[in-house]
């Protein structure tokens, strides 16, 4: 007895050209926004099976919102991204206090490997 089988698929994968007529892999720039955001929220040791995974940004919940409180928060989203994502290559990372939503909202500036061009993920924490 033969089964059908559905396959269900979130990759959507179009044939893309170049200025030249040449086949160029698609990017899909939503997911890799995804992937910064995932790794960013998650806590580390929130994952069972890879309790590795994530950013040491809750660490930072109750620190004052000063110069120190942005280096650090910038050298571990470095971090977690290239340890955790490595289509992705951070060229700048900036910060503004919302001092009355005591919040702090980052924009990553970068490339996606292998690409020119540049785009940004922008996030409140």
């Amino acid at each position: 007895m033969a089964e059908d089988f559905v396959f269900w698929s979130d990759i959507s994968a179009p044939v893309v050209t170049d200025s030249q007529g040449d086949i160029k892999t698609a990017i899909n720039l939503e997911a890799v926004r995804v992937s910064i955001d995932n790794i960013l929220r998650t806590r580390r040791t929130e994952r069972v099976m890879l309790p590795q995974f994530g950013s040491g940004l809750n660490n930072l919940l109750f620190d004052p919102i000063d110069e120190e409180m942005f280096n650090t928060f910038g050298d571990d989203i470095q971090e977690s991204i290239v340890r955790w994502d490595n289509r992705v290559n951070v060229l700048s990372i900036q910060f503004k206090s919302e001092s009355n939503k005591n919040a702090v909202q980052a924009q990553i500036v970068f490339r996606i490997r292998g690409y020119d061009e540049v785009f940004e993920y922008i996030s409140t924490f």
